[in-house]
């Protein structure tokens, strides 16, 4: 039970951290990145954070939204460990 708190409380910084990215990067740039990736491109983030296990991204890039979606094979051994995304303003 604790895990499954902790497992959701790192999902919810993952995607916090990405949507504030998206943020920053709309109010530097004046509009939303195409993907996600970008916002390395761009400076905005060192990386992206890695989705929980079993999940991914979806970008809405006409609304500017991310959040995070279930797998079908979330039975995959491959490990996916959230990490905390580095916020940098980008300079120009």
């Amino acid at each position: 039970m604790l895990q499954q708190v902790r497992a959701k409380q790192q999902e919810k910084i993952s995607l916090d951290d990405v949507q504030k990215a998206i943020q920053i990067f709309q109010m530097h740039y004046g509009h939303l990145p195409n993907e996600l990736t970008e916002l390395v491109e761009r400076g905005v983030l060192t990386e992206l954070p890695a989705p929980p296990q079993g999940t991914r991204f979806f970008y809405d890039r006409i609304v500017g939204n991310v959040r995070l979606i279930r797998l079908h094979n979330a039975g995959n051994t491959a490990t996916n460990q959230p990490v905390s995304a580095n916020l940098i303003l980008p300079t120009k």
